[in-house]
Protein backbone atom coordinates (compact mmCIF):
# COMPACT_ATOMS: atom_id res chain seq x y z
CA UNK A 1 0.00 0.00 0.00
CA UNK A 2 2.53 2.51 0.82
CA UNK A 3 4.51 1.83 -2.76
CA UNK A 4 1.31 2.27 -4.06
CA UNK A 5 0.91 6.01 -2.45
CA UNK A 6 4.84 6.86 -3.51
CA UNK A 7 4.28 5.69 -6.91
CA UNK A 8 1.12 7.58 -7.53
CA UNK A 9 2.43 11.04 -5.99
CA UNK A 10 5.37 10.47 -8.07
CA UNK A 11 2.79 10.22 -11.35
CA UNK A 12 0.66 13.29 -10.14
CA UNK A 13 4.38 15.36 -9.66
CA UNK A 14 5.41 14.30 -13.02
CA UNK A 15 2.20 14.74 -14.67
CA UNK A 16 2.04 18.67 -12.99
CA UNK A 17 5.32 19.22 -14.03
CA UNK A 18 5.40 18.06 -17.75
CA UNK A 19 1.37 19.14 -18.86
CA UNK A 20 1.10 22.73 -17.18
CA UNK A 21 2.78 25.19 -17.93
CA UNK A 22 2.99 27.16 -14.78
CA UNK A 23 5.85 27.64 -12.91
CA UNK A 24 3.40 27.07 -9.90
CA UNK A 25 2.58 23.27 -11.12
CA UNK A 26 6.40 22.92 -11.85
CA UNK A 27 6.89 23.97 -8.01
CA UNK A 28 3.94 21.80 -6.96
CA UNK A 29 5.61 18.96 -8.98
CA UNK A 30 8.73 19.40 -6.89
CA UNK A 31 7.90 19.66 -3.45
CA UNK A 32 6.04 16.30 -4.02
CA UNK A 33 8.80 14.56 -5.08
CA UNK A 34 11.13 16.22 -2.45
CA UNK A 35 8.30 15.35 0.27
CA UNK A 36 9.70 12.00 1.49
CA UNK A 37 13.35 12.70 1.38
CA UNK A 38 13.86 14.09 4.89
CA UNK A 39 11.67 11.41 6.07
CA UNK A 40 14.03 8.83 4.46
CA UNK A 41 17.34 10.84 5.28
CA UNK A 42 16.02 10.12 8.86
CA UNK A 43 15.40 6.79 8.74
CA UNK A 44 19.00 6.58 7.13
CA UNK A 45 20.21 8.74 10.21
CA UNK A 46 18.36 6.38 12.88
CA UNK A 47 19.80 3.24 10.68
CA UNK A 48 23.35 4.22 11.45
CA UNK A 49 22.56 5.63 15.07
CA UNK A 50 19.89 3.20 16.69
CA UNK A 51 21.97 1.13 19.76
CA UNK A 52 19.97 -1.28 21.99
CA UNK A 53 21.23 -2.10 25.74
CA UNK A 54 19.88 -5.16 27.61
CA UNK A 55 20.87 -6.33 31.28
CA UNK A 56 19.21 -10.35 30.03
CA UNK A 57 20.74 -12.29 32.96
CA UNK A 58 22.98 -15.47 32.27
CA UNK A 59 20.73 -18.04 34.58
CA UNK A 60 17.08 -18.12 35.37
CA UNK A 61 14.89 -20.56 36.59
CA UNK A 62 11.94 -22.56 34.31
CA UNK A 63 8.64 -21.30 34.60
CA UNK A 64 10.06 -17.81 37.00
CA UNK A 65 9.39 -14.51 35.22
CA UNK A 66 12.55 -12.98 33.68
CA UNK A 67 12.63 -8.60 33.58
CA UNK A 68 14.71 -7.87 31.32
CA UNK A 69 15.90 -4.27 31.01
CA UNK A 70 15.55 -2.98 26.91
CA UNK A 71 16.99 0.39 26.62
CA UNK A 72 16.39 1.90 22.94
CA UNK A 73 19.14 5.24 22.39
CA UNK A 74 19.16 7.01 18.71
CA UNK A 75 19.34 10.85 18.34
CA UNK A 76 16.78 10.46 16.00
CA UNK A 77 14.60 7.66 17.23
CA UNK A 78 11.98 9.00 18.72
CA UNK A 79 10.78 11.54 16.13
CA UNK A 80 9.78 8.53 13.93
CA UNK A 81 6.47 6.02 14.49
CA UNK A 82 8.00 2.40 15.80
CA UNK A 83 6.77 -0.51 16.61
CA UNK A 84 8.63 -3.62 18.31
CA UNK A 85 7.86 -7.12 17.45
CA UNK A 86 8.86 -10.29 18.67
CA UNK A 87 9.94 -13.74 17.37
CA UNK A 88 8.02 -15.63 19.97
CA UNK A 89 8.93 -19.31 20.28
CA UNK A 90 5.82 -20.61 22.15
CA UNK A 91 6.95 -18.33 25.47
CA UNK A 92 5.11 -15.61 27.29
CA UNK A 93 7.49 -13.18 25.64
CA UNK A 94 6.49 -9.11 25.93
CA UNK A 95 7.85 -5.75 26.01
CA UNK A 96 6.58 -2.87 28.48
CA UNK A 97 6.99 0.11 26.68
CA UNK A 98 6.58 2.67 29.67
CA UNK A 99 8.91 0.35 31.87
CA UNK A 100 11.03 -0.21 29.03
CA UNK A 101 11.39 -4.00 29.92
CA UNK A 102 11.02 -7.27 28.35
CA UNK A 103 8.94 -9.55 30.41
CA UNK A 104 9.60 -13.62 29.57
CA UNK A 105 8.34 -16.59 31.27
CA UNK A 106 10.95 -19.63 30.23
CA UNK A 107 9.08 -23.33 29.89
CA UNK A 108 11.68 -25.38 28.86
CA UNK A 109 15.20 -25.75 30.83
CA UNK A 110 18.67 -26.09 28.94
CA UNK A 111 20.52 -23.37 27.14
CA UNK A 112 18.12 -21.04 25.50
CA UNK A 113 18.61 -18.05 23.27
CA UNK A 114 15.71 -15.81 24.11
CA UNK A 115 13.60 -14.71 21.10
CA UNK A 116 15.10 -11.93 18.81
CA UNK A 117 13.37 -8.71 19.23
CA UNK A 118 12.69 -6.17 15.99
CA UNK A 119 12.24 -2.56 15.83
CA UNK A 120 10.68 -1.21 13.19
CA UNK A 121 10.06 2.21 12.44
CA UNK A 122 8.94 4.34 9.51
CA UNK A 123 8.74 7.82 8.13
CA UNK A 124 5.87 10.57 9.30
CA UNK A 125 4.27 10.10 6.07
CA UNK A 126 3.98 6.23 6.30
CA UNK A 127 5.95 5.36 3.00
CA UNK A 128 9.49 4.23 4.13
CA UNK A 129 10.11 1.38 6.83
CA UNK A 130 13.08 0.42 8.39
CA UNK A 131 13.65 -2.04 10.64
CA UNK A 132 16.90 -3.15 13.60
CA UNK A 133 16.65 -6.64 14.78
CA UNK A 134 18.75 -7.43 17.94
CA UNK A 135 19.50 -10.89 18.95
CA UNK A 136 20.31 -12.44 22.51
CA UNK A 137 23.10 -14.07 23.88
CA UNK A 138 22.38 -17.83 25.05
CA UNK A 139 21.42 -18.00 28.54
CA UNK A 140 20.81 -20.90 30.71
CA UNK A 141 17.66 -21.91 32.20
CA UNK A 142 18.32 -24.18 35.62
CA UNK A 143 15.87 -27.11 35.81
CA UNK A 144 13.72 -28.03 38.96
CA UNK A 145 13.57 -30.32 41.57
CA UNK A 146 11.66 -33.53 40.88
CA UNK A 147 10.63 -36.52 42.62
CA UNK A 148 11.24 -37.55 46.30
CA UNK A 149 14.40 -38.05 47.65
CA UNK A 150 14.16 -41.39 49.24
CA UNK A 151 12.96 -42.39 46.01
CA UNK A 152 15.44 -41.24 43.92
CA UNK A 153 18.28 -42.16 46.47
CA UNK A 154 17.17 -45.61 46.03
CA UNK A 155 17.63 -45.88 42.49
CA UNK A 156 20.77 -44.04 42.50
CA UNK A 157 22.86 -46.36 45.00
CA UNK A 158 21.28 -50.00 44.83
CA UNK A 159 24.08 -51.93 45.66
CA UNK A 160 26.73 -49.40 46.29
CA UNK A 161 26.23 -48.01 49.82
CA UNK A 162 26.53 -51.43 51.76
CA UNK A 163 29.85 -51.65 49.77
CA UNK A 164 31.15 -47.97 51.03
CA UNK A 165 30.22 -49.02 54.77
CA UNK A 166 32.56 -51.84 55.02
CA UNK A 167 35.25 -49.71 53.66
CA UNK A 168 34.66 -47.45 56.19
CA UNK A 169 35.51 -50.18 58.89
CA UNK A 170 38.24 -51.71 59.79
CA UNK A 171 39.04 -55.20 61.65
CA UNK A 172 39.07 -55.17 65.39
CA UNK A 173 42.52 -55.27 66.74
CA UNK A 174 42.81 -56.12 70.67
CA UNK A 175 43.35 -52.95 72.70
CA UNK A 176 40.89 -51.19 70.42
CA UNK A 177 38.18 -48.55 71.84
CA UNK A 178 34.92 -50.28 71.94
CA UNK A 179 33.05 -47.04 71.72
CA UNK A 180 34.39 -47.08 68.06
CA UNK A 181 32.66 -50.49 67.23
CA UNK A 182 31.47 -50.26 63.82
CA UNK A 183 27.88 -52.28 64.96
CA UNK A 184 26.25 -52.23 61.57
CA UNK A 185 29.14 -53.79 59.97
CA UNK A 186 29.63 -56.38 62.45
CA UNK A 187 25.92 -57.38 62.45
CA UNK A 188 26.53 -58.30 58.68
CA UNK A 189 29.94 -60.06 59.15
CA UNK A 190 31.43 -62.95 61.34
CA UNK A 191 33.78 -60.61 62.94
CA UNK A 192 34.43 -57.50 64.93
CA UNK A 193 34.78 -54.63 62.72
CA UNK A 194 35.80 -50.80 64.02
CA UNK A 195 34.69 -47.52 62.50
CA UNK A 196 37.89 -46.07 60.35
CA UNK A 197 39.28 -43.43 61.97
CA UNK A 198 39.88 -41.59 57.97
CA UNK A 199 37.36 -40.26 56.58
CA UNK A 200 36.30 -41.87 53.28
CA UNK A 201 37.04 -39.37 50.46
CA UNK A 202 36.21 -41.14 47.87
CA UNK A 203 33.14 -40.37 45.18
CA UNK A 204 30.24 -42.65 46.28
CA UNK A 205 29.23 -42.87 42.57
CA UNK A 206 29.61 -40.67 38.94
CA UNK A 207 27.26 -39.30 37.01
CA UNK A 208 27.71 -39.02 33.63
CA UNK A 209 25.31 -36.43 31.41
CA UNK A 210 25.12 -35.68 27.42
CA UNK A 211 22.43 -34.31 25.18
CA UNK A 212 21.29 -34.71 21.76
CA UNK A 213 19.45 -32.46 20.01
CA UNK A 214 16.71 -30.61 22.04
CA UNK A 215 13.48 -32.68 22.28
CA UNK A 216 10.38 -32.99 24.14
CA UNK A 217 11.86 -34.93 26.96
CA UNK A 218 14.72 -32.99 27.71
CA UNK A 219 13.39 -30.91 30.69
CA UNK A 220 12.80 -34.50 32.35
CA UNK A 221 16.66 -35.41 31.43
CA UNK A 222 18.06 -32.04 32.84
CA UNK A 223 15.20 -31.96 36.08
CA UNK A 224 16.51 -36.03 36.94
CA UNK A 225 20.06 -34.93 37.08
CA UNK A 226 19.59 -32.11 38.89
CA UNK A 227 17.56 -33.65 41.49
CA UNK A 228 19.90 -36.69 41.95
CA UNK A 229 23.37 -34.27 42.36
CA UNK A 230 20.72 -32.50 45.05
CA UNK A 231 19.72 -35.82 46.47
CA UNK A 232 23.04 -36.83 46.81
CA UNK A 233 24.50 -34.12 48.68
CA UNK A 234 21.56 -33.74 50.84
CA UNK A 235 22.82 -36.82 52.42
CA UNK A 236 26.29 -35.34 52.28
CA UNK A 237 27.33 -38.27 49.99
CA UNK A 238 29.99 -36.39 47.56
CA UNK A 239 30.06 -37.84 43.72
CA UNK A 240 31.82 -37.05 40.72
CA UNK A 241 30.11 -35.45 37.71
CA UNK A 242 31.23 -36.42 34.47
CA UNK A 243 30.70 -34.47 31.05
CA UNK A 244 31.91 -33.73 27.61
CA UNK A 245 31.99 -30.13 25.70
CA UNK A 246 30.42 -29.84 22.31
CA UNK A 247 34.15 -29.36 21.31
CA UNK A 248 35.02 -33.18 22.45
CA UNK A 249 36.66 -31.87 25.98
CA UNK A 250 36.04 -34.06 28.95
CA UNK A 251 35.48 -32.65 31.99
CA UNK A 252 35.54 -34.92 35.13
CA UNK A 253 34.46 -33.00 38.64
CA UNK A 254 34.17 -34.08 42.36
CA UNK A 255 31.28 -32.31 43.84
CA UNK A 256 31.15 -31.82 47.58
CA UNK A 257 28.74 -28.76 48.18
CA UNK A 258 24.96 -28.04 46.39
CA UNK A 259 27.39 -24.09 45.32
CA UNK A 260 30.04 -26.35 43.03
CA UNK A 261 26.96 -28.67 41.87
CA UNK A 262 25.14 -25.57 40.48
CA UNK A 263 28.12 -24.22 39.14
CA UNK A 264 28.71 -27.71 37.21
CA UNK A 265 25.54 -27.56 36.31
CA UNK A 266 25.28 -24.83 34.71
CA UNK A 267 28.68 -25.18 32.90
CA UNK A 268 27.15 -28.45 31.81
CA UNK A 269 23.98 -26.73 30.17
CA UNK A 270 25.88 -24.00 28.26
CA UNK A 271 28.84 -25.66 27.10
CA UNK A 272 27.51 -29.73 26.97
CA UNK A 273 27.52 -31.93 24.30
CA UNK A 274 27.04 -35.44 23.12
CA UNK A 275 29.24 -38.41 23.79
CA UNK A 276 30.05 -38.01 27.49
CA UNK A 277 31.91 -41.57 27.78
CA UNK A 278 33.64 -41.56 24.06
CA UNK A 279 36.62 -39.07 25.34
CA UNK A 280 36.73 -39.23 29.03
CA UNK A 281 37.77 -42.60 30.91
CA UNK A 282 35.88 -44.53 32.82
CA UNK A 283 36.16 -44.29 35.95
CA UNK A 284 36.69 -47.38 37.71
CA UNK A 285 36.64 -45.95 41.64
CA UNK A 286 32.96 -45.79 41.30
CA UNK A 287 29.46 -46.85 39.25
CA UNK A 288 28.35 -44.88 36.70
CA UNK A 289 24.46 -43.63 36.47
CA UNK A 290 25.00 -42.28 32.52
CA UNK A 291 21.61 -39.89 31.81
CA UNK A 292 21.29 -39.19 28.08
CA UNK A 293 18.79 -38.75 25.59
CA UNK A 294 20.62 -40.03 22.52
CA UNK A 295 19.01 -42.97 20.77
CA UNK A 296 22.42 -44.69 20.30
CA UNK A 297 25.09 -43.61 23.38
CA UNK A 298 28.79 -44.89 23.32
CA UNK A 299 28.83 -47.21 26.11
CA UNK A 300 32.05 -48.71 26.96
CA UNK A 301 32.73 -52.31 27.79
CA UNK A 302 32.23 -51.93 31.47
CA UNK A 303 29.58 -53.49 34.17
CA UNK A 304 29.25 -50.82 36.05
CA UNK A 305 27.86 -48.06 34.21
CA UNK A 306 24.23 -47.75 34.27
CA UNK A 307 22.12 -46.10 31.32
CA UNK A 308 18.89 -44.08 32.44
CA UNK A 309 17.79 -42.60 28.80
CA UNK A 310 14.34 -40.97 28.08
CA UNK A 311 14.56 -41.96 24.55
CA UNK A 312 12.19 -44.99 24.91
CA UNK A 313 14.10 -47.04 22.00
CA UNK A 314 17.24 -47.19 24.10
CA UNK A 315 18.05 -49.92 26.12
CA UNK A 316 19.21 -49.49 29.63
CA UNK A 317 18.25 -49.65 33.73
CA UNK A 318 15.67 -46.89 33.06
CA UNK A 319 14.50 -46.43 29.60
CA UNK A 320 11.52 -43.38 28.72
CA UNK A 321 10.81 -40.80 30.66
CA UNK A 322 7.71 -42.94 32.66
CA UNK A 323 10.36 -45.59 34.03
CA UNK A 324 12.48 -42.22 34.93
CA UNK A 325 9.68 -41.01 36.65
CA UNK A 326 8.35 -43.88 38.52
CA UNK A 327 11.84 -44.95 39.83
CA UNK A 328 12.38 -41.05 41.37
CA UNK A 329 8.87 -40.76 42.48
CA UNK A 330 7.22 -38.78 40.02
CA UNK A 331 6.95 -34.95 39.35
Amino acid sequence: MQKTALLIMVICAIFLMTMYDFYGAFLLGIIMLLTPVPGLFLLFCVKKDITVTTDAPTKAFRNQEIRIPFHIHSRFFYFLPFTITIKNKGDTFSYNQSEQALTWTPTNSGRIIPPAVTISFTDPFHLFYRSYTHEFSPMVIMPKKIGHTRNILHALLQGIIEEKEYFGATAYEPGDNIKLMNWKVTARKDDLYMRDTQTDTSPLLTLAADYDTPDSNQDILFDTLFSSGMALLDQHHTFRFLWCTEKNSPRSVLIRTQEEWLKELYAFLLYGGTHALSYAPCPSDSPVIYFTNQKAPYLPSSPFIRLWTTNKTGSGELCGTSAILEAIGGQ
